[in-house]
């Protein structure tokens, strides 16, 4: 049973309640992004989407949002739910994960640093598998730690192994911490039962299980990587690649001040880590059981030299951005992890403060409720075809309307709002190239200007849209 102070209690549950509400807002407004436009593709076609075998397909995100739909609907929230619900599995279990800390300072800087994060938030808010997928992975670190006080607490093994399969299922980047985890549990096990642990049937049925789901997960990413499905990520280095990303992220803002800090920062953190690592080893050697802190810095470690081997031997891309947020809970963990082993609390206050202060501002100025991330070229999708159904209203536009549409906007028109709004004046919008076809009226990126008007003379600017540079045109009424 896991024993909290009241403080700390209160100071959980106030910002999981208040972020939650922040999460739902956001899910239920958001205009449907690129990428779950293409996710809500397959759900509908299923078998007959050619987005169907693509790595933009995370499995169990799929499921559950097909299930989702069948029982309440395919509003935005419905299908963005598994991913809501997420978000608090993944603030549940870190607050019991940093709980076990002793140092009441780290408690509390720890939390905020694992929940504001804006960009890690962003997903929580998205039918997408990347919030998913972290959620579970935060519960199955909290099984593994359990493991640690006892390697033979069924429930425990029961819970790691389940929340382990799901992370990796909901993404398949998450392969990577997949094979940590697994990695770190037969260390365990070896570490407590020697050489019974190659008899115990109850490991060797779950080992099975494991490698049943790892051969089926290796199976689909070699497959996309032999038709180069594999495309997003960075050939840099882990440093640039992997930190850098998360760091970029942080500062979420193109404009942020923090963002020429970018390189000496990560250089920081390697250097701290290097520390904190030989720090580890050292308490490694000296104790026969694994601490917390062990555990979560040999799972990060792990995490770091996997994508730098496969990069190597494999040739496959590191993951950056939305396929390497996965990292940020992980640093946080066995930073914190780390730091609640050193007796001088000067060193808490040092790294703390400045930090907690950091994570506030930056939350403060990055908060929105109009767009992502990732795709903030999506933030007026909904607008655009407001502005569609008003002006056939005023008939000023005809009763069968051809929109001309840059291609990053077509599937959230095309797959979701056409047929979810009852766009039946809107025909079919064709995924193509600005400038190719004439339209009725246009939705396109400011650089696509010149290729619109030299093909229509009659067309001006509607409305201009600064935050992510678009423009509406239509006719010179």
């Amino acid at each position: 049973m896991e024993i909290f102070s009241k403080k700390y209690l209160y100071f959980a549950i106030t910002l999981i309640l208040t972020i939650g509400i922040y999460i739902i807002y956001r899910a239920a407004t958001l205009s449907l992004v690129h990428d779950e436009s293409l996710t809500y593709n397959t759900v509908k076609l299923n078998e007959a989407s050619p987005w169907i075998n693509d790595a933009n397909n995370h499995w169990l995100n799929t499921s559950l949002i097909t299930f989702c739909a069948k029982i309440m609907g395919e509003k935005e929230w419905v299908l963005r739910l598994p991913n809501i619900l997420s978000y608090f599995c993944y603030t549940f279990f870190g607050v019991l994960i940093l709980n076990r800390l002793k140092n009441s300072i780290l408690k509390y800087t720890s939390f905020l640093s694992l929940v504001l994060n804006p960009f890690l938030l962003d997903f929580f808010s998205l039918a997408r598998g990347y919030g998913l997928a972290i959620g579970f992975m935060v519960a199955s670190i909290f099984f593994l730690l359990k493991l640690s006080d006892d390697s033979r607490q069924k429930n425990a093994l029961i819970g790691f192994g389940l929340f382990s399969i799901l992370s990796v299922l909901s993404n398949a980047t998450l392969l990577i911490f997949y094979l940590s985890a697994m990695f770190i549990w037969a260390l365990l096990q070896f570490r407590t039962q020697g050489i019974r642990f190659f008899y115990n049937p109850i490991v060797i049925a779950t080992s099975v299980v494991h490698l049943y789901v790892l051969k089926k997960v290796l199976d689909f990413v070699f497959f996309l990587k032999s038709i180069n499905g594999l495309y997003a990520g960075g050939n840099t280095g882990f440093i640039s690649d992997v930190i850098g990303s998360n760091l970029t992220t942080l500062f979420y803002e193109e404009k942020s001040f923090f963002l020429k800090w970018v390189a000496p920062i990560s250089l920081f953190i390697v250097l701290l880590f290097g520390i904190l690592a030989i720090y580890q080893i050292f308490n490694w050697i000296n104790n026969q059981k694994m601490k917390q802190s062990e555990i979560l810095f040999l799972l990060l470690a792990m995490s770091v030299l996997i994508p730098i081997v496969q990069f190597h031997v494999l040739k496959v891309l590191f993951p950056t951005e939305r396929g390497a947020v996965f990292y940020y809970p992980l640093f946080i963990f066995a930073l914190f992890g780390t730091l609640d082993l050193l007796e001088k609390k000067w060193i808490h206050y040092w790294l703390t403060l400045p930090l907690s202060s950091f994570i506030l501002y930056n939350f403060s100025v990055t908060a929105n409720v109009t767009h992502c991330y990732t795709w903030g070229y999506e933030r007026h999708t909904k607008e655009f075809l407001t502005y569609v159904k008003i002006l056939q209203a005023a008939k000023q536009l005809p009763d069968k309307v051809t929109l001309g549409v840059h291609w990053k906007y077509q599937p959230a028109i095309e797959h979701y709002y056409r047929h979810q709004w009852h766009l039946d004046g809107v025909l079919p919008v064709i995924r193509g190239a600005i400038g190719e076809k004439t339209a009725d009226i246009y939705y396109i990126e400011a650089g696509e200007l010149p290729l619109v008007t030299k093909l229509d003379t009659s067309i001006v600017v509607f409305r201009q849209f600064a935050d992510n540079k678009s423009l509406i045109l239509t006719r010179n009424f």
